[in-house]
């Protein structure tokens, strides 16, 4: 390189008598921080983390609801199936009992009628055959009775899943409120976090 004398315009060069320049004031590190780009793209950046855990924290809840709703129909199918086969045990005995009603009474009325000739002879066999009957009936008026009483324990155990299915919903609504709770807490701390 060559050296040269620098040259420069007059009015450039300051004089040696000049009062000397005040700087400039400087503007405060946090100024650019409040240009309007900034502040959306810090606003933008706030909005998405807070929706985006609001969306987390609503699938958490769906996802408890969907569990409650599934555990809450399985019980009722469970229900349900016991219920048809107590219907099905219920239709069994009824078509039983008639069935032995029937073939009782059938054998009755043919053992009265052949008693009637020798009605005489046989009258004490008859009054054993009746009695026998008549056992017989008893036995199934207490089947009846077993039946009526599954029944009842049926109609108890509808109660219980109704008691649970009320026990549940309180349980949900519970963590309904429980989640209302915390998102009141996050809107709360929100403005708290914007300042």
């Amino acid at each position: 390189m060559t050296s040269s004398t620098p040259t420069s315009k007059p009015e450039q060069q300051t004089p040696a008598t000049a009062a000397p320049v005040e700087p400039k004031p400087q503007r405060p590190w946090w100024r650019p921080w409040l240009e309007p780009i900034l502040v959306v793209t810090i606003v933008i950046a706030l909005v998405t983390t807070l929706v985006s855990g609001g969306v987390v924290m609503f699938q958490s809840i769906k996802g408890d609801i969907v569990a409650s709703e599934t555990r809450v129909s399985a019980r009722i199918d469970r229900v349900a199936a016991r219920i048809d086969r107590v219907n099905e045990k219920i239709e069994t005995s009824e078509g039983k009992l008639r069935e032995e009603i029937r073939a009782s009474e059938a054998r009755l009325h043919e053992e009265i009628q052949s008693s009637e000739a020798r009605q005489n002879k046989r009258i004490d066999e008859v009054r054993a055959e009746v009695q026998d009957a008549r056992a017989e009936i008893k036995d199934v008026r207490a089947e009846i009775k077993d039946v009526r009483t599954e029944i009842k324990d049926v109609r108890a155990e509808i109660k219980d899943v109704k008691t649970e299915l009320k026990q549940d919903n309180a349980e949900l609504k519970a963590d309904m409120r429980a989640m209302n709770n915390k998102l009141d807490r996050v809107l709360e701390a929100l403005p708290a976090a914007r300042s």
